[in-house]
């Protein structure tokens, strides 16, 4: 029985058709893993081969493609750039709570800083530090933090 005649009649999908849909060879991962990272700066290692091709799968069913390499075709257009930031969007996993713990403070005052204000008192980075929050309840908790003790990038 052709594809399009088990769609046509609301069959279901066999099992060896499902695995067409999700097939991603090492070559394709390698194309989405230079992809995501040219888009959102993620690189995706060769173990989360099963994360990509579990949460693009719903993106595929619902635009109607048939295998991971179409949607690499239709997402590599330049018209696309929607598409490609739904696809971001399936693949990461969006943490709320982070910076809400003092050791994410510490981490930040203990390993990042430092190195910034090297690169700044070197002209390698900008001697102002801009800080954008999604929220003000995160907005007032990172100041009560930032005034902390230890906790400091000094201006000039």
């Amino acid at each position: 029985m052709s594809r399009s005649h088990r769609h046509s009649h609301g069959g279901s999908r066999s099992h060896h058709e499902a695995q067409d849909r999700s097939a991603l060879t090492p070559a394709l991962f390698r194309k989405f893993q230079e992809l995501i990272y040219q888009e959102a700066g993620i690189w995706l290692a060769v173990h989360k081969h099963a994360l990509l091709t579990g949460r693009v799968a719903r993106r595929l069913r619902l635009l109607g493609l048939n295998s991971m390499e179409e949607y690499h075709d239709l997402i590599t257009q330049p018209d696309q750039l929607h598409e490609r930031a739904v696809m971001i969007d399936c693949i990461t996993t969006n943490e709320t709570h982070f910076f809400r713990e003092p050791r994410h403070f510490d981490f930040l005052s203990q390993n990042v800083f430092p190195k910034w204000q090297h690169e700044a008192a070197t002209g390698a980075r900008p001697t102002r530090l801009r800080v954008w929050t999604g929220e003000s309840l995160s907005l007032h908790r990172a100041v009560a933090h930032a005034r902390a003790p230890g906790l400091r990038f000094p201006s000039r």
